[in-house]
């Protein structure tokens, strides 16, 4: 029987229609697959075979009628534990969270894949709350190891969703981003991740100061587009959602950017040397002109404007728990939460926000893209059991200046390191520049060819 885990969701939509595979065999595969390699990747803290294929089956039943909800249908997906999913438990990873609930609510983009007949597989693992980008590894669910080395981290906060794809366990999934938690485990896991713009993505309950976005992680920039214009459909919980309009995933499209600016100020970090021939690519395929993102963007301003307006989200979240629950949570964790209490002046740091992100996109604007590295290091130099909390290395300043500007960007894999590690490049375009940040990124697909990781196969 042929092997469909390591399927993009646009294949699997097309063996689906012509009748060649059903949903049902996808599902087994995929459950089976989860089975045999999560004891040692842990991508998935929560799955459910009887739901999943009950799934499965209502899909092959639209499909063999000719009806399909959309390009989605049947495709199994799986959504970080920081996502509600009605039905399943959301535990932010932490044993502060009660398991016995009802858990009657979808956060708007499950709901939105649930209404595409998405068969979910499951909950994929994170660090307790999303608080940190280093590795993702909790008291209550344990390490997540790199699939294309177990010793390596995956990076966080979003690292099981990037793992379950990477190891071909399933073709897309949902995570969640505030500063790097889709950067960092694209990059260091070698698939396409995507950061949205501020708003694209309806997200409830939405952090008051609109840092948090929903992302996703995918195979392809087709599946990246499919998801987008599915789960960006407009939800009324969210008042700051700005859907905007459709994507075009036409295969034919020719990317013609006129302004690509090529970050040439980062020759210091571990990741520039083995990009550099990437970057020389990029030279050839796009008229490009040099830009040094440390000092045009000033990167050490946004994080210090992301490190104070952030520290009020943590300690709301802190503040919710009970005393009780406060001392079940991670050491870390209680960590974060003392720093969070220190003396800040909220409204100072929320205008030099205002300030900053209007810079930003000005400067932006100059360009239609800016290709920059997307992390200062690869997963090689990584452990993946480091405590994953934010204090220490900033491992992608650029996916803050994303965060703090409202920016999109795509996580681009280009390639292997010298220890047989991911390379990726990162695609950041202006607030609202969606399509051509994900249009260029299939460009860049098409000229790196990337290997399907296959240890786990």
């Amino acid at each position: 029987m042929t092997d469909f885990t390591q399927a993009t969701a646009a294949e699997l939509s097309s063996l689906y229609q012509t009748g060649a595979v059903s949903p049902v065999t996808v599902a087994e595969q995929v459950l089976a697959k989860i089975e045999r390699v999560n004891p040692v990747l842990n991508a998935f803290c929560f799955t459910d075979p009887t739901t999943t294929l009950a799934q499965a089956r209502t899909s092959a039943q639209r499909w063999q009628q000719g009806q399909p909800l959309s390009a989605l249908d049947g495709v199994p997906v799986a959504v970080k534990d920081s996502l509600l999913t009605q039905g399943w438990p959301t535990r932010h990873a932490s044993h502060a969270v009660d398991l016995n609930q009802p858990w009657l609510e979808d956060a708007p983009a499950v709901a939105r894949l649930r209404e595409a007949g998405a068969v979910f597989v499951g909950k994929t693992t994170m660090p307790e709350f999303s608080w940190g980008t280093k590795s993702t590894i909790s008291q209550i669910y344990g390490v997540t190891a790199n699939p294309w080395n177990i010793k390596c981290s995956p990076g966080g906060s979003s690292g099981g969703s990037a793992v379950a794809v990477a190891s071909g366990l399933v073709p897309v999934t949902i995570g969640t981003d505030m500063s790097g938690s889709i950067t960092v485990p694209g990059a260091f896991c070698g698939v396409f991740g995507y950061k949205p713009s501020a708003g694209k993505i309806a997200h409830s309950p939405r952090d008051a100061l609109n840092l948090g976005t929903v992302g996703m992680f995918a195979r392809s920039v087709t599946d990246l587009i499919s998801t987008i214009n599915i789960i960006g459909s407009p939800d009324a919980q969210d008042w700051f959602h700005a859907p905007g309009t459709e994507i075009s995933s036409d295969s034919d499209f020719q990317c013609r950017l006129l302004s690509v600016g090529l970050d040439s100020g980062i020759q210091s970090t571990a990741t520039y040397t083995e990009l550099q021939s990437v970057f020389d690519k990029i030279k050839d395929l796009w008229q490009t002109q040099p830009v040094d993102t440390l000092q045009q963007f000033d990167l050490q301003l946004a994080l210090e404007i992301f490190t104070n307006i952030s520290q009020p989200i943590r300690l709301n979240q802190w503040q919710t728990l009970t005393h009780e629950q406060q001392l079940l949570t991670e050491k870390y964790t209680q960590k974060i939460a003392i720093l969070a209490h220190r003396e800040i002046n909220l409204y100072h740091w929320l205008l030099q926000r205002t300030k900053f992100a209007a810079t930003v996109n000005q400067h932006m604007h100059e360009f239609e893209v800016i290709v920059v590295p997307a992390t200062i290091t690869s997963a090689s130099n990584v452990s993946c059991d480091v405590i994953p909390g934010d204090i220490g290395i900033n491992f992608s300043p650029w996916s803050t200046l994303c965060a703090v500007a409202g920016l999109p960007s795509v996580t681009v894999p280009v390639g292997l390191d010298t220890q047989g590690l991911p390379l990726a490049a990162m695609v950041i375009g202006p607030m609202h520049g969606d399509a051509q940040v994900l249009h260029a990124a299939s460009e860049l697909q098409t000229l790196f060819s990337m290997p399907a990781c296959s240890l786990f196969d």
